[in-house]
């Protein structure tokens, strides 16, 4: 089952977003001879694979980058992919338990600590 397109409020969010971060005029110039209801409809199609928290993280670290020009959609996919897993890998840390049963923490730490790195694996940032 693919994930459901975002709705189509938000893209139009978004894109106000990217316009306001960028201009009206770099965001034209980057879709030029395309059909904005096409763009945004593939937006849709591919952002809805994020929770709304990936996808602000993404804008955020946009902004943070300097970039001077709009994200294209796999850039802007990439940016939302790593936000997501950089809140995943922030919840399984907030997971580990505090110091006490030395063992039981130990083995505890030690499969968070395997579940973050196949995920990592899995991303394609490290090598399986």
């Amino acid at each position: 089952m693919s994930p459901k397109p975002l709705p189509s409020a938000w893209v139009d969010r978004l894109f106000s977003r990217l316009a306001a971060f960028y201009g009206s005029q770099k965001l034209a110039t980057m879709w030029v001879d395309a059909d904005m209801a096409e763009v945004k409809a593939v937006w849709a199609e591919q952002l809805g694979r994020f929770e709304p928290a990936s996808i602000s993280a993404a804008l955020q670290r946009l902004i943070d980058s300097g970039n001077q020009w709009p994200p294209t959609l796999p850039e802007f996919v990439e940016l939302c992919r790593q936000s997501a897993i950089g809140r995943k890998a922030a919840m399984l840390y907030a997971e580990l338990p505090a110091p006490g049963n030395a063992r039981t923490d130990a083995d505890t730490a030690k499969l968070k600590v395997a579940e973050l790195l196949a995920g990592l694996a899995r991303s394609k940032r490290m090598p399986t």
